[in-house]
């Protein structure tokens, strides 16, 4: 998957995705901002800023660091 993505890329990601898991979401949401940024077809990093858009930029009280997606 990360074949041809530069390190700063996934490093961008990979910081966003540890701050999303630890309900840290405004970090979270500029981290996945970047991440789109370095790369405009970072679908998945689109998917979680809707995510967190939808529960206003705030983790719900039961999160346990994961959301199912079944899109």
């Amino acid at each position: 998957m990360r074949k041809g993505i530069k390190k700063a890329l996934a490093k961008t990601y990979d910081d966003a995705f540890t701050c999303y898991v630890k309900g840290k979401w405004d970090e979270a949401k500029i981290g996945f901002e970047k991440s789109i940024a370095l790369w405009p077809k970072d679908n998945l990093s689109e998917a979680l800023l809707k995510y967190m858009e939808s529960n206003n930029n705030t983790p719900p009280p039961d999160w346990k660091g994961y959301k199912y997606f079944d899109e």
